[in-house]
């Protein structure tokens, strides 16, 4: 079992149409601040490792999410902070 450190948000709204959409509530920049600011005042779970839960419909292609996702990777692997990413196995 795994907490996380943090959680990227949602919103569910219906658009003109009537059909059920799903908007991201933080942008990918506030989400890397978020991210950056617990790794540098070690105020995560553990030491120099984020778990960031994002749940997939905020992610899905479909909702036209993918692309902050995208950003947010861009954003985190950048210099100077040059972030690595890794799956809950190599936790």
């Amino acid at each position: 079992m795994y907490g996380w450190d943090g959680e990227w948000n949602g919103k569910s709204f219906r658009n003109a149409q009537g059909e059920l959409k799903f908007r991201l509530i933080e942008t990918p920049g506030q989400i890397a601040t978020s991210i950056l600011n617990a790794l540098k005042n070690k105020s995560t779970k553990k030491p120099g490792k984020f778990i960031l839960l994002g749940h997939d419909r905020n992610h899905a292609k479909s909702a036209g999410q993918s692309q902050k996702l995208n950003e947010l990777i861009r954003l985190l692997k950048s210099p100077p902070h040059n972030a690595t990413f890794h799956t809950l196995a190599d936790y």
